[in-house]
């Protein structure tokens, strides 16, 4: 698996689940024709480095973000909710979930921001791989 299967595995069951459509980084997406909630996702940064001075490994740490948008109108609670429910499918410190990839700490939610007609809670992974 690579980081972004691993990464992206949760959201595309819970999507497909909560028939909520994603836009996913790279491939087209239009939010016009879009009547309800949706999900967005990207990968930030990321970051190699060399933990050992043979140079034989590496560490790779990044930034996943998911932003959970919602048609403004629909109130807090709901995107509150919807975002809880989101991030809480990044447990940290699950190697179960998250074979390769460790998530050290919890996702981070953010304010609530308006986008056009919708309003965008982001959600923050930080992730680290070792190899």
């Amino acid at each position: 698996m690579t980081i972004r299967s691993e990464l992206e595995a949760p959201i595309a069951t819970f999507a497909q689940t909560n028939n909520i459509p994603v836009a996913w980084e790279g491939q087209p997406f239009d939010k016009t024709k879009v009547v309800g909630d949706y999900l967005r996702i990207f990968f930030l940064q990321k970051n190699i480095t060399n933990p050992t001075v043979a140079f034989t490994d590496k560490r790779i740490r990044g930034l996943v973000q998911i932003d959970v948008c919602v048609p403004d109108g629909k109130g807090s609670k709901h995107v509150e909710e919807l975002a809880e429910a989101v991030a809480a499918l990044y447990p940290a410190a699950n190697k179960q979930a998250f074979p390769t990839v460790s998530i050290e700490q919890h996702p981070q939610i953010g304010r609530a921001m308006i986008d056009g007609n919708f309003r965008v809670v982001p959600i923050t992974i930080e992730y680290r791989q070792e190899s």
